[in-house]
């Protein structure tokens, strides 16, 4: 059984090999650095099954990578797709949020093109998006441009989750929403990490640790904040908050 980095790992070098597929006619060698790692696992595993139907699709192009089978089963360049009892389509966005995380962004396929979540702000995440909306416009002819978002909707205040926005509303400005509770995460940022900084200072301070541990610490945790700029929430969700598409909003305090 693979680790979770290891999981990671293997779904990085299938969506870089389709995606070399679909923009080269090749897979390139992140096919073959995902054969050389399965190779010692089991003929039967998964992700070997996987790689054999990936195999015959070299040379393939955009219009017959879309009708084949591979990308009913598996999806294509870190997307998957999910079909709702009422008909929806949902598609799944695999994107790197940190070096051995990946963010699941979510596309409803609806009137008002409509994203749950949008990765970190680090540059992994602007080079994913550059390729999953080839692969949404190409092979799934949806979404082929940041510029038709209309709703983006967050949902929770952890960086992996946000972060991104900055430089999307650059290009895009959809509506934005998320709970009343973690609102003021996106619109007070640069508030909230000084106010976050003084009470780790604090603590650390009131733990006994050395004073040049404490410096060290704060500034491990405030490294890399200053990438995200503060950006307004139009829609405060609360429980029972109908969003675009037409779910209702389930809070669950916590993660």
């Amino acid at each position: 059984m693979l680790t979770y980095k290891e999981e990671i790992r293997v779904q990085r070098w299938f969506a870089e090999a389709e995606v070399s597929l679909l923009e080269t006619g090749v897979f390139g060698s992140a096919l073959d650095e995902l054969a050389a790692f399965l190779s010692d696992q089991p003929a039967d595993e998964l992700h070997r099954r996987r790689l054999e139907q990936l195999r015959p699709l070299d040379g393939f192009d955009a219009d017959q990578i879309r009708t084949s089978s591979y990308v009913k089963q598996w999806g294509f360049g870190g997307i998957q797709v999910f079909v709702t009892s009422g008909g929806m389509r949902i598609y799944q966005i695999q994107i790197r949020s940190f070096p051995n995380h990946d963010t699941a962004c979510y596309y409803l396929d609806i009137d008002e093109p409509t994203l749950i979540d949008i990765g970190s702000g680090l540059p992994s995440t602007g080079e994913d998006w550059e390729d999953r909306i080839k692969v949404m416009g190409r092979v799934f002819r949806v979404f082929s441009s940041e510029t038709q978002l209309r709703h983006l909707i967050i949902s929770h205040g952890h960086v992996d989750h946000y972060g991104y926005l900055p430089q999307l509303i650059q290009v895009a400005r959809p509506q934005i929403y998320c709970h009343e509770l973690d609102s003021r995460v996106l619109e007070q940022y640069d508030e909230r990490i000084v106010m976050a900084g003084r009470t780790l200072r604090n603590y650390l301070d009131e733990s006994g640790l050395d004073q040049d541990k404490v410096d060290s610490a704060i500034e491990l945790f405030m490294g890399g904040k200053n990438f995200f700029s503060n950006v307004p929430v139009d829609v405060r969700l609360q429980h029972g908050s109908v969003i675009p598409g037409g779910g209702r909003v389930i809070h669950t305090p916590g993660h």
